[in-house]
């Protein structure tokens, strides 16, 4: 079974072992989380990310992808080892476009990690106050945010049906209701259990 976990930056991760999964399964991950662990395949959309990204010099390490724009395709012409995820909008924020490349690759089952959304007008990362982050955890129209980055996960887990999509929610009850046949939510303690019992 061809298996994927495309790793967000939510504080829900941090309990799980990264390289553990990245050793039973291609890994794609979001963003800055290159400065903690080098997935199999790293996604920026934010140009002040990608130029970071190509700052650290870590694309020559491991396939980085990006979308299309003037500036991306600049530096794709000046022969930085940039790859452009195929027909996909520009509209897409590096989850849902990290998403979208994990389901072009054609995984049976793609796991989301670290994908916590809003809660209470607040957007949980990892990495807030730090480079290319904001300085605190409430952001302006972060609800208005929120409802398009769930629109447009339902895009994608409607645009490829014999994919299983299953988001690790963290062990909170915050699942976000996406009633479609191939897509679920479990727990971290749920999905800590497939990965010792399935994948071993």
């Amino acid at each position: 079974m061809n298996v994927a976990c495309v790793i967000g930056n939510g504080p829900s991760r941090k309990p799980l072992n990264l390289e553990y999964i990245n050793s039973i399964m291609t890994t794609y991950g979001c963003n800055a989380l290159y400065r903690d662990f080098l997935p199999d395949h790293l996604i920026a959309v934010d140009i002040n990310m990608v130029y970071e990204i190509i700052d650290s010099k870590i694309h020559y390490n491991i396939p980085f992808y990006t979308q299309h724009s003037t500036k991306t395709d600049a530096l794709y012409k000046n022969g930085e080892p940039i790859e452009f995820i195929p027909n996909q909008p520009s509209t897409y924020d590096s989850g849902n476009a990290a998403i979208d490349l994990a389901a072009i690759n054609k995984h049976d089952i793609i796991y989301m990690v670290g994908f916590d959304y809003v809660v209470n007008d607040t957007i949980p990362n990892i990495y807030t106050g730090t480079k290319n982050y904001t300085t605190n955890h409430f952001i302006p129209g972060a609800n208005q945010q929120d409802v398009r980055w769930k629109k447009t996960l339902k895009h994608i887990i409607k645009k490829y049906p014999n994919t299983r999509f299953v988001r690790v929610m963290g062990n909170e009850n915050n699942n976000i209701n996406i009633k479609l046949d191939n897509f679920i939510e479990i727990t971290t303690n749920e999905f800590t259990e497939e990965l010792y019992g399935i994948y071993n």
